[in-house]
Formats: structure tokens, C-alpha cells, sequence
């Protein structure tokens, strides 16, 4: 029953490091028998070889760029042992009050949660024991934390994807945070395209946050296909707005979709997603 749990390269490795534990007691070289039995409880932990050799490079948030303009992380996170969080998905989004340019993400892994701030740079996550995602949530809640469906809405732009690093399964997980603003004419006012001169003093910003958080997928697509709306926008309010409607076209691709276009769709991304209204369709199928 043990071996069934391990990988087949796990399993090779287990037995030449039986096979030298053994070869070596023999010569009574007990430095390289302490070597092979700590490596022999590893693997009976679930640490694979590779995750072994690679260091920190798994579980663990990189900075990938940080100018004056943009601040991009990226984490790949190991996919064995990982369980569900909240309702099927792998990983929950989180803010916090007192720190609203950061993001964090709630992984379930084994019988203990681990919440990493995905915009700090190699930075240990909070490690939550025996306790059930419900009581934890209400006690993150306390400490000033909130769940985030759609990171994008607060200003974050986030990419994840299921990603094989280095021999090793991950969920990749890439947050950008855009820090310039709009473009703005003398004094501070956005210039307007109207001739009347009162109109030129006034910001025309507030088109911006309706786009990002309250329009269509038609209007927002249509908004982005104006050259005359798009050179009103800064790289990252663009790139924001295109992330939306990427995230709309997505959950209407979802919801409106055939059962096959869904399993042709997930054969090419692999998105849990995808996966999770599958079997949805497929429940609802044998129910009816």
C-alpha cells in the first residue's frame, strides 16, 4: 500500500537506496547510511527527488519584475497533496484591509492551510492547523482579511494555469499590480476630446472604473476596439480592462457552452475550471 502512493520514479529510487543502505552496512560506513535512511523517510513523506534538488524554487513567491510602473510575482506550487479549498477550487484569493496593494492566496495542502502573500518576494506563508476552512475563513475575516473572486476588480492582474517546472506538477499562480495611473494633461486634469472649454477641465476617469467593474462583455469589447477610448489608457488600465473581458468571454464560455465544447476547451488548458463544470454537466446528465 505504501508504494501505491509514490511515483514509479520514486519507487526506483526507493530501492537502489534500499539496495545501498544495505551494500554499505555491510562496510559499516555509517555517514552514508544516515544519508540513505534520511532520504528513505523523505520519500515516506511525500518529498519527491525533485522537489529535493530544486530548493525554493517550488512553494515559494519570486519577484519577476519591479519598476516604477509594474510589480509582478509568480509562484509555482506543487500539486501533490493539495486538496480543494472552497468549493472545489484548489485556491482562494485573499485582501486585507490595512494592506489593500497586496494580494494573498489559501492553498489546502495535507491537513493544514497555507496562506502566501503573493506580493512579497520569498516570504514564509501563515500556516493554519487542525481546523476546517469555515472556522478559518471567520477567523481571517476577524483579522481583517477578505475573500477576492475576481482579483482584478481591486487592481490586480492575475494568471494561473497548470504548469509541469522542471518535472514537478504545479498550479502557476502570476499576480501583476500596475502602479501608473492615467494620463493626465497640465494641472492634473485628463484632456478631454470635447471643444467646450469647461468640459476641458473635467477628468473623464470615471469611465474607466465602470469599465473594470460594472460593464458587459459587448460594451467592454466594444469600449476596447475605440483607438480613440484605448489611447485615453495607461499600459496597465488597458491590460486590466483586457483581462476582464477575457474573464467574461471565460464564465459565459462556461455557463452557455456545450458539454463537448467544455471537454475540447479543457483538453487544451487544462483549467480547473473547466474541469469543475464538466462534471457538473455530466452529474446533471445522469440525474436527468
Amino acid at each position: 500500500m505504501l508504494f501505491k502512493s509514490f511515483s514509479s520514479l520514486s519507487v526506483i529510487m526507493l530501492t537502489i537506496i534500499c539496495y545501498t543502505i544495505e551494500h554499505y552496512s555491510e562496510r559499516r560506513d555509517k555517514h552514508v547510511k544516515k544519508i540513505m535512511i534520511l532520504s528513505v523517510l523523505l520519500l515516506m513523506q511525500g518529498c519527491s527527488l525533485n522537489q529535493l534538488f530544486l530548493g525554493n524554487e517550488i512553494d515559494t513567491v519570486h519577484t519577476v519584475r519591479h519598476t516604477s510602473k509594474v510589480k509582478e510575482y509568480r509562484a509555482y506550487f506543487s500539486r501533490e497533496n493539495l486538496k480543494p479549498v472552497l468549493h472545489g477550487k484548489k485556491y482562494l484569493f485573499l485582501s486585507h484591509t490595512k494592506y489593500p496593494h497586496s494580494l494573498w492566496v489559501l492553498l489546502h495542502r495535507k491537513d493544514r492551510f497555507l496562506l502566501y502573500n503573493m506580493t512579497a518576494s520569498r516570504q514564509s506563508p501563515k500556516i493554519f492547523t487542525h481546523t476546517s476552512v469555515k472556522k478559518l475563513l471567520r477567523k481571517l475575516v476577524k483579522n481583517g482579511y477578505r475573500q477576492v473572486p475576481h482579483p482584478q476588480k481591486i487592481g490586480f492582474v492575475v494568471h494561473t494555469g497548470l504548469r509541469k517546472y522542471k518535472g514537478i506538477k504545479t498550479i502557476m499562480i502570476e499576480v501583476k499590480r500596475y502602479t501608473s495611473r492615467l494620463k493626465e494633461g497640465k494641472g492634473g486634469k485628463m484632456p478631454s476630446t470635447s471643444t467646450d472649454k469647461t468640459s476641458t477641465q473635467e477628468r473623464i476617469e470615471p469611465l474607466y472604473p465602470y469599465y473594470l467593474h460594472h460593464a458587459s462583455a459587448s460594451e467592454l469589447e466594444a469600449y476596447l476596439k475605440n483607438p480613440k477610448n484605448t489611447r485615453e489608457l495607461s499600459y496597465g488600465e488597458r491590460d486590466l480592462l483586457e483581462h476582464r473581458l477575457a474573464t467574461l468571454k471565460k464564465e459565459d464560455f462556461l455557463e452557455n457552452a456545450s458539454l463537448e465544447e467544455l471537454i475540447s476547451e479543457y483538453k487544451k488548458n487544462g483549467d480547473p475550471e473547466f474541469k469543475k463544470h464538466i462534471l457538473v454537466r455530466i452529474k446533471e446528465l445522469e440525474e436527468n
